[in-house]
């Protein structure tokens, strides 16, 4: 049976992402293992999870999330170290790297002759210095340079890839396992819901003190992240506004079945200005209206489809604007659901079909 290691600079609890991508590559017949950066240490008690053909193994050099990098640096540097160590003692047919970080740990501790797969889950040039953009450039090109397959999500990352690794191109976008039940759990109350890791702290905030400021909305936050535990401790008494951690991934579809519109607003850095989140393609599969930022790539298809609300989620007053909009409107959000099934939105954007391109590299399993 051949082996893929993938090397992932989170604690996988779990990554949605790798887990579908590890579930499909078991479903071709591989053995998986992924090396974990548990930096916060969360699971400590589960160093080693076996999960069917996928194993997960856990290192726990301490950084905190959101530190930024120089203050990671040298807890990046261990478990550089440690995934080193292990791949030295183990036999493996592939390497996939997941991130820009993976990617450079996987071509410091790879193998001669083991073919480099570097998933972009993300736009990396993207700072403000010109010294560290052009770093961010040159290490990207590096990685994409030394890759066998270059694994991307959008257009936007494509632009920046020189003509000759064009033909190690792989499209993976995030798209959305299908959501079987479309129908919602009735509420006289319009549902406005955030599902999933909880990064941009103003944007919520301006969603939160709106919704206080209208009424009659209800406010629902569905995950972890970095600005999680903040926001709650300090909003979690507020009337209509509700915080439930974590999810698996089998409550998804519970979770959009109690949510009028999903909320997909993120700050302006071009990482998000470009890209389609994983929220927004459940959204169009649960037949659920987006709120998406105004001058965004995910906004412009909105109001091209007439399927959600754009907003400049930055600002409060805009936020409130809206708010007033949908406040006991069910005519919009039905509208809105009626264009999402009548062009066929519900049922384009499957990760059961786009995953099949991972074939291109494993399929001679």
């Amino acid at each position: 049976m051949k082996h893929v290691v993938m090397i992932l600079t989170n604690g996988y609890h779990p990554d949605v992402r790798v887990k579908k991508e590890a579930e499909y590559l078991e479903s071709l017949g591989y053995r998986i293992t992924i090396l974990c950066w548990d930096r916060d240490n969360r699971f400590k008690d589960r160093a080693t999870e076996d999960q069917g053909k996928i194993q997960i193994v856990r290192f726990f050099p301490y950084a905190q999330y959101g530190s930024g990098a120089c203050k990671q640096f040298k807890s990046y540097l261990q478990f550089l170290k440690e995934c080193r160590e292990y791949l030295i003692e183990i036999n493996f047919d592939f390497l996939h790297c997941h991130d820009l970080d993976g990617a450079i740990i996987g071509y410091l501790c790879g193998k001669r002759d083991i073919p480099v797969i570097f998933d972009m889950h993300e736009y990396y040039v993207n700072a403000h210095n010109f010294l560290k953009k052009w770093m961010q450039a040159a290490l990207v090109q590096y990685c994409q340079r030394r890759a066998s397959w270059i694994i991307y999500l959008n257009q936007r990352q494509k632009r920046d890839i020189i003509k000759k690794n064009r033909n190690k191109l792989v499209f993976l976008p995030n798209y959305s396992k299908k959501i079987r039940n479309q129908n919602k759990v009735f509420c006289e109350t319009i549902r406005i819901a955030y599902i999933g890791e909880v990064r941009c702290k103003t944007e919520m905030e301006n969603l939160i003190s709106a919704a206080a400021k209208v009424g009659g909305i209800q406010v629902n936050i569905h995950g972890g992240g970095v600005c999680y535990q903040e926001l709650a401790e300090k909003y979690e008494a507020w009337p209509d506004v509700y915080f439930t951690g974590r999810f698996l991934p089998e409550q998804v579809e519970e979770l959009y079945a109690n949510t009028d519109y999903i909320y997909a607003i993120y700050d302006k850095i071009q990482n998000h200005t470009t890209g389609y989140p994983v929220k927004f393609y459940e959204g169009l599969n649960s037949v659920t209206p987006v709120i998406a930022g105004k001058g965004t790539s995910m906004g412009a298809f909105v109001e091209e489809n007439s399927v959600g609300f754009t907003v400049d989620g930055s600002s409060g007053k805009d936020v409130e604007a809206l708010l007033q909009k949908l406040r006991g409107c069910r005519d919009l959000v039905e509208n809105c659901r009626r264009n999402i099934r009548e062009q066929g939105l519900d049922r384009q954007f499957l990760w059961d079909d786009i995953v099949k391109n991972l074939d291109k590299i494993y399929g001679g399993v």
